[in-house]
Order: structure tokens, then sequence, then C-alpha cells
């Protein structure tokens, strides 16, 4: 070995500053509540259709088949899974802000024109397409 060449120490990949951790503090659990506010919104909705199918099939949506009240169900499911495939090209583009914004209004709009339905093809517009398109977005 030459003298001219020093041996230097391998230095560590990730160096962890006490200053920067976020273990505990308040920033990791509004981020932690920020998530689980997420998840309900996409998952809950979709896992409390039981509730809504009930409803539909018992007044509102009467005179149709409870396979056809199903359909509405089936499709928020598939749009939550595919909405989830289509929104990570946008999300890895870097436009977490425009998925998280129009997936909140999507909802929000989603779920108030659900309540103005009165016919089956409004309740899958309202409910399992606009409400579940976006959610993909927000689950991402």
């Amino acid at each position: 070995m030459s003298s001219d060449r020093q041996e230097e120490e391998p230095k560590a990949a990730v160096t962890l500053d006490d200053e920067k951790t976020y273990d505990g503090s308040l920033v990791a659990w509004i981020q932690c509540a920020g998530a689980f506010v997420l998840m309900m919104n996409s998952w809950g909705i979709v896992s409390s259709f039981g509730v809504f199918q009930t409803f539909y099939h018992g007044s509102l949506l009467s005179a149709e088949s409870a396979s056809n009240v199903s359909w509405i169900g089936s499709l928020q499911t598939f749009l939550l899974i595919f909405g989830g495939v289509v929104s990570g090209v946008i999300f890895d583009k870097g436009h977490l802000k425009l998925l998280l914004y129009s997936g909140t209004f999507l909802i929000v709009f989603g779920m108030m024109m659900t309540s103005l339905c009165r016919q089956y093809w409004q309740a899958i517009l309202a409910q399992g397409l606009s409400t579940r398109l976006r959610s993909g977005g927000l689950w991402e």
C-alpha cells in the first residue's frame, strides 16, 4: 500500500439524526391518522356495501333483483382495484396532490349524488362509478 492513499472508514448508508426522526412525534401520528382516513374512505365504503344493498333492495330499488343491486357493489370493488392500477402511473409521475384533491372531491360528489338516486342506472353512475373510480386514487 502506498502512503499517499489514506484509508477511509466506510460510511453508513443512512444516518439517523435524533432531531430528524419522527417516531412517536406529532407528525408521525398525524400521518397515521391521515392514512386511516384515506383507507376508511376507500375500503370502508366498499366493505359496508351490504348496508347499501339492503336499503336499495328493500326500498329504493325494490323493483330490481338482488343480483342487479349487487352489481353496484361489484363495480365498486373492481374500480377500487383497477383505479389503483391507473392512478399508480399518475402517482409515480409526482402528482399526489392531483390524486388527493380529485379523489376527495369525487368521493364526496358521488356520495351526494347517491342520495339523490331514484333509479338503478343513477345508482350505478353515482355510487358505482363516480365514487369508486377516484377512490382508487386515494388508495394508491
